[in-house]
């Protein structure tokens, strides 16, 4: 059985599982028991259920869950705990703070969320660089913190090789299916999102502080995108879109990350939203068929329209 009390000594694995044991065990004190769902945990409850998910010899008794509650959650992470004497259950005291929060869901969806997209995209990047990966995600990240510039070999969709190219990085960040490197390019001042497995012969530049760089958010980069496609150096679109309660579920789940405005009119819905990657959002709206129609701009009635024309032209050729 662990004694955390020697954890200067644990493995890398044992340190993880002990984060992923406080976390599992600040997640299930994250509830108020009542009549619907009289989930209720003690420390010998929360022994137990958490004995389910080790191996024999990491099982751990009630005083090590007192433990990891004293040291992990109040003296570390500063989330008090309700144990007051004679109460038969515990429960987290206070509202946790949203940052925070987000934080500790972050970490916590690493050990409870099965992502095969992201497995499958870091396995497609460490595929792509296997000696050095971890390199390349490490070195980049700090040389945005030193304000380093780097130069790159890349090659575009068309195939095209730039090598040399000097940019300026961000972050690395998920979008649909890839990986990208987002960064600046000094020479046009365009914000571009680099697919990370196509970067080649990284050269780390020395520190130029007449050269520095602000690193916008995320939200600010990818705010009217729906792709990796940004809606900093791009145009936007405000559309218009009307669609039937039959799909109304599928189609706000596919822009709720543009935040739209969604207002119910008889048996039909109207959307109305800003957009970068409008092209794309064409391709997605073909498969709802005649429950999704753009209303505005004409000019996206028209590339809609045409895109249509262009599909069928190649099936009304077939004999």
């Amino acid at each position: 059985m662990i004694d955390i009390k020697e954890d200067s000594f644990l493995t890398p694995q044992t340190q993880l599982n002990i984060i992923r044991r406080y976390l599992h065990i600040l997640a299930l004190l994250q509830h108020e028991p009542d009549e619907e769902c009289p989930d209720r945990w003690n420390c010998s409850s929360l022994a137990d259920l958490l004995s389910m998910d080790e191996t024999p010899d990491e099982i751990l008794g009630k005083d090590h869950i007192k433990n990891y509650i004293n040291k992990y959650i109040e003296e570390q992470l500063e989330i008090d705990i309700d144990r007051e004497k004679g109460k038969r259950y515990m429960e987290i005291a206070q509202d946790i703070d949203q940052d925070l929060l987000l934080s500790i869901a972050k970490l916590y969806s690493n050990f409870v969320i099965k992502d095969t997209t992201r497995e499958e995209l870091i396995a497609r990047f460490m595929e792509s660089n296997p000696r050095n990966a971890l390199w390349i995600l490490g070195r980049i990240y700090f040389a945005v913190i030193e304000k380093r510039r780097i130069s790159i070999t890349y090659t575009s969709n068309s195939g095209q090789i730039k090598t040399g190219w000097e940019i300026c990085p961000y972050y690395f960040i998920f979008k649909g299916t890839n990986l990208y490197l987002a960064a600046l390019d000094p020479a046009t001042g365009n914000t571009l999102s680099l697919i990370a497995d196509r970067i080649r012969d990284i050269r780390i530049h020395g520190r130029d502080m007449s050269k520095e760089w602000e690193v916008p958010p995320s939200e600010e980069i990818y705010r009217h995108s729906l792709t990796a496609f940004n809606s900093v150096s791009n145009e936007t679109v405000n559309i218009k879109l009307k669609y039937t309660s039959s799909v109304s579920n599928s189609v706000e789940d596919t822009l709720s990350t543009l935040k739209p405005e969604i207002v119910h009119e008889g048996d039909y819905f109207t959307a109305s939203f800003k957009i970068a990657d409008y092209l794309y959002l064409c391709k997605q709206l073909v498969s709802y068929g005649k429950d999704v129609e753009i209303l505005e701009p004409e000019s996206m009635r028209n590339t809609m329209i045409n895109m249509l024309q262009e599909s069928l032209s190649v099936y009304r050729n077939i004999e």
